[in-house]
């Protein structure tokens, strides 16, 4: 029977560590390429190039370092009982430098009301435009927070509807 190497979905890493690359264990891959097929009989294997998948030559396996950009690898199926019978899918591995939001231009102020207890809500995400810096809202989450260290571990997120706690609170 002819080996099928399903399509696996793009994978895209953020470049947290700034050194514009990232390491992915491409042996996890394994099973999503086979689908439902039987490792029994069908063998998987990773490639850098269609080249080298068709001819079944240099394969690479476990650990993988990604540069910035798109790498492509090519994985090929092939049934364990005869050689002959492979296929071969892309995968699109992507690195990508981290976004880096933009501080409003501006103090984000509320009067305060007619009982002069100092507080106000805040709807925060009417900042979102403005700290994406252009970036998509579809592809980012903004998220706002008390402290450093909460919005480091994306820890406690205010709610969007924000009172403040004191009169000049900082987020």
């Amino acid at each position: 029977d002819s080996p099928t190497a399903n399509a696996v979905a793009d994978i895209t890493f953020c470049d947290a560590g700034g050194d514009n690359m990232e390491d992915f264990d491409l042996d996890t891959l394994a099973a999503t390429v086979l689908g439902g097929q039987n490792a029994a009989d069908v063998s998987i294997a990773f490639f850098e190039s269609q080249a080298d998948a068709d001819a079944d030559m240099n394969a690479v396996s476990g650990m993988y370092t990604f540069m910035a950009g798109t790498t492509v690898i090519y994985a090929r199926a092939q049934n364990s009982s005869a050689g002959n019978c492979t296929d071969v899918t892309p995968i699109n591995f992507t690195v990508t430098n981290p976004p880096s939001p933009v501080p409003p231009a501006a103090l984000v102020e509320a009067c305060d009301g007619p009982d002069g207890d100092g507080f106000a809500v805040f709807i925060l995400s009417d900042q979102d435009a403005e700290i994406l810096g252009g970036l998509s809202a579809a592809d980012y989450t903004v998220t706002y927070h008390a402290s450093q260290a909460d919005a480091d571990t994306n820890m406690n997120a205010l709610p969007d509807m924000y009172t403040n706690v004191t009169a000049s609170d900082t987020i």
